[in-house]
């Protein structure tokens, strides 16, 4: 699993780009170092972009990631698109467990314009 981390001043977003196959250690690492980014530059807006990635934790492995995170410096003013065009199953439940836990601000999109829209609503 691979990332890059840009700054989109035009949107004010932070932009993660995403590829290879989605290892729990390693997302824990890129968030953190998103988060920590997003922080420097004081931006709360975000767009995960796992558009070329493949989903390789298991269920249990994506419950403890979406329940933690707090612990990675996440917070609920925080407003994260998620991108995605595969592992439909994975994703939906991702974004299940995080609004179950109360983070109605992180919002899954197959769709990049309308993940870029519902970033800029207010």
């Amino acid at each position: 699993m691979d990332w890059e981390i840009t700054h989109n001043e035009l949107k004010k977003a932070v932009i993660i780009s995403v590829t290879g196959k989605i290892v729990n250690e390693e997302l824990t690492q890129m968030a953190i170092e998103g988060v920590t980014f997003a922080g420097e530059i004081k931006c709360t807006k975000c767009l995960i972009d796992y558009t070329a990635v493949e989903a390789s934790d298991d269920i249990f492995d994506t419950f403890e990631f979406m329940t933690h995170l707090d612990d990675l410096g996440l917070q609920h003013s925080d407003k994260v698109a998620v991108l995605y065009n595969t592992d439909v199953d994975y994703h939906k439940f991702a974004e299940t467990v995080a609004y179950n836990r109360g983070w109605s601000n992180i919002m899954y999109f197959m769709n990049a314009e309308q993940a870029w829209q519902w970033l800029e609503e207010q």
